[in-house]
Parts: structure tokens; sequence; C-alpha cells
């Protein structure tokens, strides 16, 4: 059994846990990391985070984020406008070394069973999406939120998308992360985004899915502990603590330049 590293965060501000995601892959992007790093976190404010490469005017509607008190940050990572509201979110950061490799998809495949034996311990009815074989319309769309349409590897319940994930790949690591959403948030993710898709037709929560189970919802540090359990189940892993980096000098220095940086955050 070999082991990976553990981390979890209480509610931190948006550029910090972008922030923190950055540094790990960069620790592991130049040889300093070793080991994955399953790192688990929420969010001190709701945050609606964009993709690296998301034109902001197509994907936010900035008066109404600021009239609901919903902030913005821009990824590390790609793919499209995401609510951080009542949820959480994962990260893994690691070498490109056994069982992951440069090929995205493959990454996207290992992790997603994971994350589906996560999503079944809560409770059932999820699977793991796979790839149609006609392009879902809605992902032309440029500036419809990641929830309107499902990726291969994702998982998804009912036919709704129930985790979304991002992904970059360096040259020696890689970085996914990903929001599982606990409640339902639809009416604000709708109102910030300006979409005019029916959200409700394309996106569900692990509530929603512990209510048609008959289930209650378990508390955050069971849900904590369920989703470390599926990884170490799946990739035949224990853990050891990570040394909490969120207060060093270049990872406050990645949230102030970069991730709370407005230049940064509007680019696009």
């Amino acid at each position: 059994m070999t082991t990976w590293y553990r981390l979890v965060h209480p509610a931190l501000r948006p550029e910090v846990n972008m922030a923190v995601d950055q540094h790990l892959f960069l620790e592991a992007e130049q040889g300093r990391l070793t080991r994955p790093v399953l790192r688990v976190y929420q969010w001190s404010v709701a945050t609606l985070s964009l993709g690296f490469h998301q034109a902001h005017r197509r994907a936010v509607n900035r008066d109404r984020a600021a009239a609901l008190g919903v902030e913005i940050v821009r990824r590390p990572t790609g793919g499209r406008a995401v609510l951080h509201d009542e949820e959480l979110t994962y990260s893994v950061v690691a070498p490109l070394d056994p069982p992951f490799s440069a090929n995205v998809q493959h990454n996207y495949d290992d992790l997603a069973r994971a994350l589906h034996l996560f999503s079944e311990r809560v409770a059932p009815g999820s699977t793991i999406y796979k790839t149609p074989e006609a392009p879902d319309p809605v992902q032309r769309l440029g500036g419809a939120p990641c929830f309107a349409s499902l990726s291969a590897a994702e998982i998804a319940a009912q036919k709704k998308k129930l985790i979304g994930s991002s992904q970059k790949v360096g040259k020696h690591a890689f970085l996914q992360h990903g929001s599982i959403p606990l409640k339902d948030t639809i009416d604000k993710l709708e109102a910030v985004t300006d979409t005019a898709l029916p959200m409700r037709q394309y996106m569900t929560h692990l509530g929603e899915l512990c209510a048609l189970s008959g289930r209650p919802i378990p508390h955050t540090a069971q849900l904590v502990n369920h989703l470390f359990q599926a990884f170490s189940e799946v990739f035949q892993v224990d853990y050891t603590d990570y040394p909490d980096p969120q207060a060093l000098p270049q990872v406050l220095d990645l949230a102030q330049s970069q991730f709370k940086n407005p230049e940064f955050t509007w680019r696009k």
C-alpha cells in the first residue's frame, strides 16, 4: 500500500483556495512534491469560479453577482463557470507517475472511480458518464455554466451532472479539482451566470440524491471521511497529513498577485 498526502481545509477565501491548489501543482511540477495530495475544502464566501481560458463577458453577470454577495475568481484549470456555495470542493495534485499520466482523459477516468464510489456511499443512484455518440449541443454555448453539460467520466445521477471537475496537465504533474454540490443553489447560479438554460434539467446535488433514497445528507465531516475512504479503497492507499501551506509566503503571494488580481480575473 502506498501513501498519499491528506489535506483538509476549513472555509477559505476564494483567492487562497486557488492559490493553495496552484502552489501544490507547482510543487509537484518542480519535483518537490513526489506523491499525490488529496485536498478537500470549502469557501468562506459564495464564489463563482471561471475557467482559465473562459471569457467572463459571456459567463458572469457582475452586477447580479455583486448584489447577491457572490465573489469571482479565475481558476488555474480550464472549463466553465462553477458556483461554490453549499458544496465541497476536492482537488488532486500528483506527479505524472502511475497510476496517473499526461493523458487528461486517463486521469479523469481514474479519479472518476473514486468519486463514484464516494457518491454511492452517500446515496445510491449515480453513474460514471460515458461519452455520447453525438456531442451535447449545450457544450457549444460558450457562456453556459459547467454543470449545464456532462463530459466523459463525470459523475451523473438521473442524466444530470452531480460532480463537475476540471484539470490541467503540466510537464511533470497535474491538478484536477471539482465541485460536489450539497444543496440546491440553482437559482443563484442562474442569476449570476445570466444563463437562459433551465439548470434544474442539467444538474443535481447530493442532497437531492439522498432525499430520493430516503437518507439524510451526512454532516460535512462525514462526507469528508467518505471521500478519503473512497480514494483509499480505489487506489489502495493510506494517508499522511500534508503540512498546511496556506500561510506560506509563496501561497500568499499567489493569492494576491494572481487570484485576487483584477487583471487576471477579468483578463478575458
